[in-house]
Protein backbone atom coordinates (compact mmCIF):
# COMPACT_ATOMS: atom_id res chain seq x y z
CA UNK A 1 0.00 0.00 0.00
CA UNK A 2 2.78 2.21 1.14
CA UNK A 3 4.43 2.23 -2.39
CA UNK A 4 0.88 2.49 -4.35
CA UNK A 5 0.23 5.68 -2.20
CA UNK A 6 4.01 6.98 -3.44
CA UNK A 7 3.39 6.34 -7.49
CA UNK A 8 -0.10 7.53 -6.75
CA UNK A 9 0.89 10.92 -5.46
CA UNK A 10 3.28 11.15 -8.12
CA UNK A 11 0.84 10.73 -10.78
CA UNK A 12 -1.90 12.89 -9.67
CA UNK A 13 0.94 15.37 -8.70
CA UNK A 14 1.54 15.64 -12.54
CA UNK A 15 -2.14 15.28 -13.57
CA UNK A 16 -3.09 18.39 -11.12
CA UNK A 17 -0.14 20.59 -12.34
CA UNK A 18 -0.83 20.01 -15.57
CA UNK A 19 -4.56 20.71 -15.01
CA UNK A 20 -3.57 24.16 -13.58
CA UNK A 21 -1.31 24.47 -16.26
CA UNK A 22 -4.83 25.03 -18.48
CA UNK A 23 -6.00 27.11 -16.07
CA UNK A 24 -2.75 29.13 -16.50
CA UNK A 25 -3.23 29.73 -20.14
CA UNK A 26 -6.93 30.58 -19.68
CA UNK A 27 -6.33 33.59 -17.17
CA UNK A 28 -8.11 31.15 -14.40
CA UNK A 29 -5.24 30.82 -12.03
CA UNK A 30 -1.79 32.94 -11.15
CA UNK A 31 0.70 31.73 -12.97
CA UNK A 32 3.31 32.08 -10.19
CA UNK A 33 0.78 29.03 -8.68
CA UNK A 34 2.10 26.42 -10.58
CA UNK A 35 5.70 26.51 -10.45
CA UNK A 36 7.96 23.55 -9.59
CA UNK A 37 8.62 25.01 -5.85
CA UNK A 38 5.73 27.46 -5.26
CA UNK A 39 3.05 27.14 -3.57
CA UNK A 40 -0.32 27.50 -4.79
CA UNK A 41 -1.96 28.60 -2.39
CA UNK A 42 -3.80 32.16 -2.13
CA UNK A 43 -3.75 34.58 0.87
CA UNK A 44 -7.02 34.12 2.59
CA UNK A 45 -8.53 37.46 3.12
CA UNK A 46 -12.53 36.12 2.96
CA UNK A 47 -14.57 32.90 2.49
CA UNK A 48 -14.28 33.18 -1.27
CA UNK A 49 -10.72 33.19 -1.33
CA UNK A 50 -11.08 30.76 1.33
CA UNK A 51 -13.28 28.50 -1.29
CA UNK A 52 -10.90 28.74 -3.85
CA UNK A 53 -8.02 27.22 -2.13
CA UNK A 54 -10.06 24.28 -1.05
CA UNK A 55 -11.33 24.00 -4.74
CA UNK A 56 -7.85 23.56 -5.72
CA UNK A 57 -6.73 21.45 -2.77
CA UNK A 58 -9.63 18.92 -3.50
CA UNK A 59 -8.66 18.78 -7.06
CA UNK A 60 -4.85 17.61 -5.88
CA UNK A 61 -6.74 15.17 -3.50
CA UNK A 62 -9.32 13.60 -5.68
CA UNK A 63 -6.57 12.80 -8.55
CA UNK A 64 -4.77 10.98 -5.95
CA UNK A 65 -7.73 9.08 -4.91
CA UNK A 66 -9.11 8.08 -8.25
CA UNK A 67 -5.09 7.73 -8.81
CA UNK A 68 -4.63 5.18 -6.08
CA UNK A 69 -8.27 3.44 -6.29
CA UNK A 70 -7.20 2.47 -10.07
CA UNK A 71 -4.06 0.71 -8.86
CA UNK A 72 -5.87 -1.18 -5.95
CA UNK A 73 -8.50 -2.26 -8.17
CA UNK A 74 -5.78 -3.67 -10.87
CA UNK A 75 -4.10 -6.08 -8.02
CA UNK A 76 -5.06 -9.75 -7.52
CA UNK A 77 -7.91 -9.25 -5.04
CA UNK A 78 -10.64 -7.44 -5.62
CA UNK A 79 -10.51 -4.21 -3.77
CA UNK A 80 -11.92 -0.91 -3.89
CA UNK A 81 -11.36 2.44 -2.23
CA UNK A 82 -13.85 4.96 -0.81
CA UNK A 83 -12.72 8.30 -2.66
CA UNK A 84 -13.96 10.78 -0.17
CA UNK A 85 -11.75 10.12 2.71
CA UNK A 86 -8.42 9.41 0.80
CA UNK A 87 -9.04 12.85 -1.30
CA UNK A 88 -9.96 14.90 2.03
CA UNK A 89 -7.02 13.61 3.74
CA UNK A 90 -4.75 14.75 0.76
CA UNK A 91 -5.72 17.64 0.39
CA UNK A 92 -5.30 18.33 4.25
CA UNK A 93 -1.74 16.84 3.07
CA UNK A 94 -1.33 19.42 0.65
CA UNK A 95 -1.29 22.54 2.93
CA UNK A 96 1.37 21.20 4.91
CA UNK A 97 4.61 22.84 4.81
CA UNK A 98 7.23 20.23 4.35
CA UNK A 99 9.77 18.32 7.07
CA UNK A 100 7.65 17.12 9.61
CA UNK A 101 4.45 18.25 8.74
CA UNK A 102 4.98 16.59 5.57
CA UNK A 103 6.02 13.75 6.74
CA UNK A 104 3.01 13.48 9.37
CA UNK A 105 0.54 13.75 6.51
CA UNK A 106 2.02 10.90 4.13
CA UNK A 107 1.68 9.01 6.87
CA UNK A 108 -2.04 9.92 7.58
CA UNK A 109 -2.77 9.18 4.06
CA UNK A 110 -1.59 5.47 4.11
CA UNK A 111 -3.36 5.03 7.74
CA UNK A 112 -6.49 6.89 6.02
CA UNK A 113 -6.14 4.54 2.97
CA UNK A 114 -5.67 1.32 4.89
CA UNK A 115 -7.84 1.13 7.65
CA UNK A 116 -11.03 3.58 6.03
CA UNK A 117 -11.48 3.75 2.57
CA UNK A 118 -9.74 0.02 1.29
CA UNK A 119 -12.24 -2.60 1.41
CA UNK A 120 -13.28 -6.10 -0.70
CA UNK A 121 -15.44 -5.45 -3.87
CA UNK A 122 -19.59 -7.10 -2.81
CA UNK A 123 -21.92 -7.83 -5.94
CA UNK A 124 -24.12 -6.71 -3.29
CA UNK A 125 -22.83 -3.23 -3.11
CA UNK A 126 -25.63 -0.74 -3.79
CA UNK A 127 -24.99 1.82 -6.02
CA UNK A 128 -25.64 5.66 -4.91
CA UNK A 129 -28.85 7.16 -5.06
CA UNK A 130 -29.62 9.59 -7.94
CA UNK A 131 -30.15 12.24 -5.51
CA UNK A 132 -27.09 11.46 -4.11
CA UNK A 133 -25.39 11.58 -6.95
CA UNK A 134 -26.80 14.75 -8.39
CA UNK A 135 -26.14 16.37 -5.32
CA UNK A 136 -22.61 15.75 -5.38
CA UNK A 137 -22.14 16.76 -9.45
CA UNK A 138 -23.77 19.99 -8.52
CA UNK A 139 -21.82 20.79 -5.67
CA UNK A 140 -18.36 19.83 -7.13
CA UNK A 141 -19.74 22.23 -10.07
CA UNK A 142 -20.37 25.04 -7.92
CA UNK A 143 -16.64 24.35 -6.28
CA UNK A 144 -15.00 24.71 -9.31
CA UNK A 145 -16.42 27.70 -10.69
CA UNK A 146 -15.82 29.22 -6.69
CA UNK A 147 -12.18 28.12 -7.35
CA UNK A 148 -11.68 29.21 -11.12
CA UNK A 149 -13.55 32.30 -11.47
CA UNK A 150 -11.62 33.69 -8.18
CA UNK A 151 -8.80 34.84 -10.50
CA UNK A 152 -10.33 36.66 -12.83
CA UNK A 153 -12.33 38.72 -10.63
CA UNK A 154 -9.64 39.30 -8.37
CA UNK A 155 -7.12 39.86 -11.12
CA UNK A 156 -4.33 41.90 -9.12
CA UNK A 157 -1.26 40.19 -7.18
CA UNK A 158 0.78 41.88 -4.85
CA UNK A 159 4.04 41.74 -3.31
CA UNK A 160 6.11 44.61 -0.99
CA UNK A 161 8.97 45.52 -0.06
CA UNK A 162 11.21 42.67 1.39
CA UNK A 163 9.15 39.98 -0.47
CA UNK A 164 9.23 38.21 -3.82
CA UNK A 165 6.15 35.61 -3.69
CA UNK A 166 3.65 36.99 -5.96
CA UNK A 167 0.69 35.31 -4.40
CA UNK A 168 1.18 36.63 -1.38
CA UNK A 169 1.98 40.05 0.75
CA UNK A 170 4.43 41.24 2.85
CA UNK A 171 6.96 39.12 5.38
CA UNK A 172 8.86 41.31 7.49
CA UNK A 173 11.04 41.45 9.68
CA UNK A 174 8.98 43.23 12.39
CA UNK A 175 11.97 44.54 14.18
CA UNK A 176 13.50 46.39 10.93
CA UNK A 177 12.02 50.08 10.38
CA UNK A 178 11.35 50.94 7.16
CA UNK A 179 11.66 54.55 7.30
CA UNK A 180 8.86 56.35 5.43
CA UNK A 181 8.15 54.61 2.78
CA UNK A 182 6.44 50.85 2.11
CA UNK A 183 7.33 49.95 -1.49
CA UNK A 184 4.23 47.52 -3.50
CA UNK A 185 4.02 46.31 -6.83
CA UNK A 186 0.65 44.90 -8.76
CA UNK A 187 0.67 42.12 -11.14
CA UNK A 188 -2.41 41.80 -13.28
CA UNK A 189 -2.97 38.17 -13.59
CA UNK A 190 -6.64 38.44 -14.73
CA UNK A 191 -8.08 37.64 -17.90
CA UNK A 192 -8.91 41.69 -18.58
CA UNK A 193 -7.30 44.99 -18.35
CA UNK A 194 -7.67 46.54 -14.53
CA UNK A 195 -8.76 50.10 -13.87
CA UNK A 196 -7.70 51.07 -10.22
CA UNK A 197 -10.76 53.03 -8.69
CA UNK A 198 -8.96 53.58 -5.38
CA UNK A 199 -6.24 52.30 -2.73
CA UNK A 200 -6.60 52.52 0.80
CA UNK A 201 -3.89 51.91 3.37
CA UNK A 202 -5.35 49.84 6.43
CA UNK A 203 -3.31 50.08 10.21
CA UNK A 204 -2.65 52.63 13.16
CA UNK A 205 -2.35 56.38 11.47
CA UNK A 206 -2.74 55.23 8.02
CA UNK A 207 -4.59 58.44 7.35
CA UNK A 208 -1.76 60.10 7.60
CA UNK A 209 0.20 58.08 4.61
CA UNK A 210 -0.48 59.12 0.93
CA UNK A 211 0.14 56.57 -2.08
CA UNK A 212 2.38 57.51 -4.10
CA UNK A 213 2.56 56.20 -7.85
CA UNK A 214 5.62 55.85 -9.71
CA UNK A 215 6.32 57.71 -12.79
CA UNK A 216 3.82 60.30 -12.00
CA UNK A 217 0.43 58.89 -12.68
CA UNK A 218 -2.00 59.08 -10.50
CA UNK A 219 -3.89 55.67 -9.01
CA UNK A 220 -7.09 56.81 -8.96
CA UNK A 221 -8.57 56.19 -12.79
CA UNK A 222 -5.54 54.00 -13.86
CA UNK A 223 -5.44 51.03 -15.87
CA UNK A 224 -3.12 48.45 -15.64
CA UNK A 225 -2.91 45.99 -19.04
CA UNK A 226 -3.06 42.65 -18.91
CA UNK A 227 0.52 41.11 -17.55
CA UNK A 228 1.49 44.50 -17.13
CA UNK A 229 2.86 45.42 -13.78
CA UNK A 230 2.13 49.01 -11.54
CA UNK A 231 4.34 50.25 -8.67
CA UNK A 232 3.99 52.54 -6.35
CA UNK A 233 4.47 53.18 -2.48
CA UNK A 234 2.82 54.54 1.27
CA UNK A 235 5.03 57.42 2.30
CA UNK A 236 4.94 59.11 5.56
CA UNK A 237 5.01 62.98 4.30
CA UNK A 238 6.70 65.75 6.12
CA UNK A 239 3.31 67.41 6.82
CA UNK A 240 2.51 64.65 8.43
CA UNK A 241 5.72 63.93 10.45
CA UNK A 242 5.42 67.45 11.61
CA UNK A 243 2.74 66.54 13.58
CA UNK A 244 3.47 66.36 17.35
CA UNK A 245 1.07 63.58 18.17
CA UNK A 246 2.44 61.40 15.35
CA UNK A 247 6.00 62.45 16.45
CA UNK A 248 5.94 60.99 19.70
CA UNK A 249 4.18 58.14 18.51
CA UNK A 250 6.01 54.44 18.54
CA UNK A 251 6.14 53.66 16.09
CA UNK A 252 4.18 56.43 14.13
CA UNK A 253 2.65 54.03 11.85
CA UNK A 254 1.71 50.79 11.25
CA UNK A 255 0.19 49.08 8.32
CA UNK A 256 -1.93 46.11 8.38
CA UNK A 257 -3.16 45.90 4.80
CA UNK A 258 -4.02 47.59 2.08
CA UNK A 259 -7.81 47.68 0.64
CA UNK A 260 -7.78 48.26 -3.26
CA UNK A 261 -11.01 49.06 -5.67
CA UNK A 262 -10.52 47.77 -8.94
CA UNK A 263 -13.06 47.18 -12.02
CA UNK A 264 -12.18 44.48 -14.35
CA UNK A 265 -14.80 42.57 -16.89
CA UNK A 266 -16.98 45.28 -16.40
CA UNK A 267 -17.39 44.60 -12.70
CA UNK A 268 -15.93 46.64 -9.35
CA UNK A 269 -14.03 44.60 -6.63
CA UNK A 270 -12.28 45.36 -3.30
CA UNK A 271 -9.16 43.18 -3.07
CA UNK A 272 -7.73 43.14 0.33
CA UNK A 273 -4.04 42.60 1.00
CA UNK A 274 -3.09 41.59 4.49
CA UNK A 275 0.65 42.76 5.47
CA UNK A 276 2.02 39.95 8.42
CA UNK A 277 3.73 40.70 9.92
CA UNK A 278 2.66 44.58 10.10
CA UNK A 279 4.91 47.25 8.83
CA UNK A 280 5.68 50.23 11.04
CA UNK A 281 6.78 53.34 9.13
CA UNK A 282 8.55 56.15 11.40
CA UNK A 283 9.22 59.86 11.01
CA UNK A 284 12.81 60.81 10.38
Amino acid sequence: MTVLVIVSAFISAVAGRALLAVAVSLHLFPEGGVSATGSWTRQVTDAWSLTANLGVALLFGYAFAIVLRSAVRTRPAAWDLKLWPVACTMALATGSDGGTAGLTAFALIVVVAKAVSLRLTSADRRRPRNAVVATTAICAIALLILTFSYQPLHPLLASFTGRSDPLSSLSLDSQEPLGRFLAFAFDNAGADAVVVRSIRPVGTNARELDVVPYGGVRWAGRTIPRGATAQGALRLSDEACAKGALRHRIPPVTIVGLEVRVETLGLVRTQRFDVSPSAALYCG
